[in-house]
């Protein structure tokens, strides 16, 4: 079974630094911006042990949620994921899979970790793509899927 998990701020916190630079860059229709992490776990695993994982390992309760599998869509908002490729290190992933051991549950899992970034209000594709090569990722280690 292969699950998505994304990591939610309890206060939705719109991430200033990187709205600055986006204006900056003269994206002015862009009125805010958020990150995420996000998960992708693919192996033979129950989605009580995900959440007991997510609740144990990848969260920390007091400021964090945690969606799995959850796809949402929204009418006013573009969405970007950005993974590490395939053959580069992904050292996250390697430490999560560490710490799911170290929570009891032995399992061969791919595990890869990565950023989701919202822009509200929706904007051009192209001007996404745009907008996440210069500022989000490094195309020499990671690639990118637009969601939304």
């Amino acid at each position: 079974m292969k699950y998505f998990i994304k990591i939610v701020n309890n206060n939705n916190l719109i991430d200033k630094s990187s709205l600055n630079e986006i204006l900056l860059l003269g994206f002015n229709n862009i009125q805010a911006v958020s990150k995420s992490k996000i998960y992708s776990i693919t192996g033979v695993i129950s989605i009580k042990e995900i959440k007991f994982v997510c609740e144990n390992l990848l969260i920390d309760p007091v400021i964090e949620q945690y969606q799995i599998n959850k796809m949402e869509t929204f009418k006013n908002v573009s969405k970007v994921n950005i993974w590490y490729k395939p053959l580069v290190l992904d050292i996250v992933s390697k430490n999560i899979e560490e710490g799911i051991k170290y929570l009891g549950i032995n399992k061969k899992l791919e595990i890869h970790s990565g950023t989701q970034i919202t822009f509200f209000p929706n904007i051009n594709k192209k001007v996404m793509i745009q907008i996440v090569k210069k500022i989000y990722m490094n195309e020499l280690i990671q690639n990118f899927e637009v969601v939304q």
